[in-house]
């Protein structure tokens, strides 16, 4: 979305329901169905979570739905409750999958692995065989801004439509890893990307057109979220935020997401994440390239 019209206002909606945290880290999942459907209803306008999501996707569309399973992962109910309300929107079941870098961490992090049957497709990029390919990413590197990457098939041939479903939590040297950060795990060489608090290579691997042409919707995990010690898992730091925080621009749901971030930071007595020395300049460089609205006075934040 571009962000050189400063009458655009784009729409971040935040779903909260304490019902949906249980005892011992349990997330409820009709209850996060609930809230995905409420959220989805108020950002699109639309009269009703059915009629909002089928206005999103359509029979022909092939979907993928990126999870992050790095350290503290996106909860599997999440994602499942997204692949869910794609398929009940008309997309086969078939034509749906939930994936990440790799079959191993998703196992890992709590996901059922399925790469064959009728039902919805759960595989990292490294499980895909396609002519042409190393390893589930395309052959040929292709240059997006400063990265030099080779990306997923997923997202490069397989994929009509995107749904961009991140965990809300603290990064040790990006500040943030929420939406934008997470195409991180779209690339084969995220490990040379990590200078100067990563930017701008995580907003640049997000300008490339396999990604920034095909995202239609972000749902940011925000159920138990972490506000220190990121990416990584820190229990003491695990953050029972309740929610989820859903829109279409990704820059200006990474921009509310800090902001609530630092938030949190600040009520446990610590500094936001730009004065802890880890600013998400990320954020504010995507916003630099015309991919979302970075300025939270410009960001219509609706709580559900």
């Amino acid at each position: 979305m571009p962000d050189d019209d400063a009458t655009k206002r784009p729409r971040v909606v935040v779903a909260r329901d304490a019902r949906c945290l249980g005892d011992a880290g349990a997330v409820d999942a009709s209850v996060v169905a609930e809230m995905l459907d409420a959220a989805v209803a108020r950002l699109t306008g639309a009269a009703g979570a059915a009629k909002a999501w089928k206005g999103l996707f359509g029979p022909k569309d092939r979907v993928a739905v990126k999870v992050n399973t790095l350290g503290h992962p996106t909860h599997p109910s999440v994602a499942s409750a997204v692949a869910g309300r794609v398929v009940a929107a008309g997309v086969p079941a078939t034509s749906v999958v939930v994936w990440d870098r790799s079959t191993a961490e998703l196992r890992a992090a709590g996901y059922e692995i399925v790469t064959r049957g009728s039902k919805v497709r759960c595989h990292g990029t490294d499980a895909v065989r396609a002519p042409r390919t190393v390893a589930g990413y395309e052959a040929r590197v292709v240059t997006s801004g400063a990265i030099g990457s080779r990306y997923s098939t997923l997202v490069s041939r397989f994929a009509t439509a995107i749904v961009n479903v991140p965990v809300l939590k603290d990064h040790s040297l990006a500040g943030l890893s929420g939406g934008l950060k997470n195409f991180f795990g779209a690339i084969h060489n995220p490990n040379k990307y990590h200078d100067n608090h990563c930017s701008p290579f995580v907003a640049d691997a997000s300008l490339h057109p396999w990604i920034s042409r095909k995202l239609r919707l972000v749902v940011m995990d925000a159920t138990i979220a972490q506000y220190h010690g990121g990416p990584g898992v820190l229990p003491r730091c695990r953050w029972g935020f309740g929610g989820l925080i859903v829109g279409a621009d990704p820059v200006a749901v990474d921009a509310v997401a800090l902001d609530l971030l630092d938030r949190q930071r600040r009520a446990k007595g610590l500094k936001p994440v730009a004065e802890d020395g880890r600013p998400a300049a990320h954020v504010a460089a995507a916003a630099r390239r015309h991919l979302g609205v970075a300025d939270l006075k410009r960001i219509e934040v609706v709580e559900v």
